[in-house]
């Protein structure tokens, strides 16, 4: 019987801490800085930017570096 009454308090504990788990996060996000419609918008817009922007510049160094390779030995380049 005394094995069942530690699983049942195990159990009860791994509740109350689930439970105080939830309500924490849930007092975090009410503390949150949430942004408005038109920050949003402005973040949105720099992350697109960046990403189009890296995107090219990795397609310019990776082109620049098959066409070396071309350069060098007609079949390193691909």
């Amino acid at each position: 019987m005394n094995f069942f009454r530690r699983i049942g308090r195990w159990f009860a504990r791994a509740y109350r801490s689930i439970a105080q788990f939830f309500r924490e996060v849930a007092h975090e996000l009410r503390r949150s800085h949430w942004p408005t419609r038109q920050e949003l918008i402005n973040y949105t817009a720099v992350v697109v930017i960046a990403v189009v922007v890296l995107a090219v510049v990795i397609f310019a160094f990776d082109t620049g570096i098959r066409a070396g390779l071309n350069a060098l030995h007609p079949s390193l380049g691909g």
